[in-house]
């Protein structure tokens, strides 16, 4: 392994692009593979999937270039036609494929930059703009590497239960590319251009949650300000919305705004007309709290931001 610049590289990957030009070629890359598949599988095997993120950063020496490797490798490692590979399969390749896409997805959170407890004296805004810095070279590396298409590409009808933390992990690192870190801006902004060429994909993913909850909400809401769903996803994601308490309807309209849709547009209206006068002015405060508005596609948006929440509680 080694470091081109920052945020670093797989000097083999950038060399041998497509990978498979040669069967030599071909076989070096499903030996790396199965160096990332069997390494992975036998640090899930001593140490469990419980803290797997936590796990996997410590291995990886809380390195993202090693993580992101790591991960790549073992989630691109298949039982298809391998007859110039004498790599061995895991007899349980697919849970531990389903374990690994757990802990990529935990490699954003918050619990995983403040484990140490070295966060007591910081302020919210501090510990804020550290996470976001960690999630900016996260995405950096992962865009330089190509990973956002590695974990696309999971068979996501057989981990549903893990779409929320793809939703929240999205929308963190969506967030990060915003921050100004010289030496990581290009390769965040890669980052985010990629994501909105995928973006199709990564709605047709999150509406697998029928259920959505409200961090849940949240997280599409603030991800559909960077890579703005089709009104046709936005509508289908919050139409499993149950409660209606304030935030979650808050975080709906949102999610619903930034597609250019008012809430009496789609099947959310029937909660809406249930709505108390009580929660319609929960709704409204939360609304003006929310920051991640796409004013260019809100149909809803006159000319500044509060009119835009203004008609929105008004519709509510």
């Amino acid at each position: 392994m080694e470091r081109f610049a920052k945020p670093g590289v797989l000097c083999f990957a950038d060399a041998t692009q497509p990978f498979c030009k040669h069967a030599l070629d071909l076989r070096l890359y499903q030996a790396l593979q199965g160096v990332c598949i069997w390494t992975l599988a036998l640090l899930l095997r001593v140490l469990g999937d419980a803290g797997g993120a936590a796990n996997l950063w410590e291995f990886c020496n809380a390195d993202a270039l090693c993580a992101v490797i790591f991960v790549k490798g073992a989630l691109s490692f298949s039982r298809g036609k391998r007859e110039t590979s004498c790599i061995r399969i895991p007899h349980d390749l697919a849970k531990l494929q389903r374990a690994i896409l757990s802990s990529a997805l935990g490699l954003s959170n918050p619990g995983l930059v403040f484990a140490d407890g070295e966060c007591g004296d910081m302020s919210i805004v501090e510990r804020q703009e550290q996470l976001l810095s960690h999630c900016a070279l996260l995405a950096a590396v992962a865009s330089e590497n190509e990973l956002t298409d590695c974990l696309l590409a999971f068979d996501w009808a057989k981990a549903a239960d893990q779409v929320t933390r793809l939703a929240a992990h999205l929308a963190i690192m969506a967030s990060s590319t915003q921050l100004s870190l010289p030496h990581l801006e290009d390769a965040a902004a890669n980052y985010l251009r990629h994501l909105k060429l995928r973006s199709m994909i990564i709605w047709d993913i999150l509406q697998l949650e029928t259920s959505p909850g409200r961090s849940f909400l949240r997280d599409c809401s603030q991800l559909a300000f960077y890579i703005e769903p089709s009104p046709e996803a936005a509508s289908s994601i919050v139409a499993g919305l149950e409660k209606g308490d304030a935030l979650s309807v808050a975080f709906a309209c949102v999610v619903l705004a930034n597609a250019g849709l008012e809430p009496r547009a789609t099947a959310m209206s029937s909660l809406v007309t249930k709505l108390s006068a009580a929660v319609r002015a929960q709704a409204q405060s939360q609304l003006e709290t929310i920051s991640w508005w796409r004013e260019d596609k809100a149909r809803i948006m006159h000319v500044h931001i509060y009119k835009l929440v203004s008609k929105v509680c008004s519709n509510l």
